[in-house]
């Protein structure tokens, strides 16, 4: 997806990874390119308020979902 992802346990592997972008430019902009391309088909402004409007018109009233269900 071309999205970089750091925490506790790849903290020196996402630092290489950095490092190795920083110097390569080819490789930096492939990864950019397959960032904004993974990004926009699930973020873009269109898919998010279908989602939206969809979930809304076909709520299901009858199911109980608590805040337990979040964590």
């Amino acid at each position: 997806s071309g999205t970089i992802a750091i925490d506790h346990t790849n903290a020196a592997k996402v630092t290489y990874l950095m490092t190795k972008l920083r110097n390569d430019n080819m490789m930096r902009d492939e990864m950019r390119e397959q960032m904004f391309e993974f990004w926009k088909d699930h973020c873009s402004a269109d898919i998010v308020y279908n989602d939206i409007i969809d979930k809304t018109l076909n709520f299901n009233k009858t199911e109980a979902v608590g805040l337990e269900a979040f964590f």
